[in-house]
């Protein structure tokens, strides 16, 4: 059982908090998900594949962010910033084409990885802080964290001495 089955934003139908279909139509086709999501040939979409689909990848998705948001910050973000939300269908996306081998590629990698890369390294990136998205709004002390800029008493900068004095040390001065 993982977290967000266990918090009240989750649909209960569905098991996610934030993913639906629509969103990953908008990555893959809705043509391309109908034929992931279909198993047994009808042509109908498995909708508890999908479900399963889209929640594990928003728990890929949580267990990064985890560790600079609660769980109710992550949901907020997703609802409100619209690229974090596509960055949580492109890993669905990889994790649909991963599942046939036709679209998989002999490495164990979908069609969708290039997507999935970059998905991992935005998120990876706002859970060190380090993204301008709308997590900003969600945590208020990230506006407190910026530091100002060290001050330095001056200081000359000592240069290698000057090769053309031949002074005790020889040339160079050393």
């Amino acid at each position: 059982m993982s977290i967000l089955t266990l918090l009240d934003f989750v649909n209960p139908t569905t098991g996610c908090a934030w993913l639906d279909r629509s969103d990953i139509d908008a990555v893959m086709g809705p043509q391309k998900v109908d034929q992931l999501a279909n198993d047994d040939g009808t042509g109908r979409v498995d909708s508890n594949l999908l479900n399963t689909i889209m929640a594990k990848a928003e728990q890929k998705t949580c267990s990064i962010l985890l560790r600079a948001f609660t769980a109710q910050e992550i949901v907020a973000i997703m609802q409100q910033d619209q690229y974090s939300r596509s960055c949580s269908a492109d890993i669905a996306a990889e994790f649909l084409t991963r599942r046939k081998a036709d679209f998989s590629s002999d490495d164990g990698k979908g069609r969708y990885y290039t997507g999935y890369k970059e998905a991992l390294e935005h998120f990876e990136k706002m859970s060190h802080g380090r993204t301008e998205t709308a997590a900003e709004v969600v945590n208020a002390q990230q506006g407190g964290n910026a530091r100002p800029p060290i001050q330095y008493p001056e200081q000359p900068y000592i240069f290698a001495p000057d090769t053309r004095f031949r002074g005790p040390g020889g040339r160079g001065g050393f």
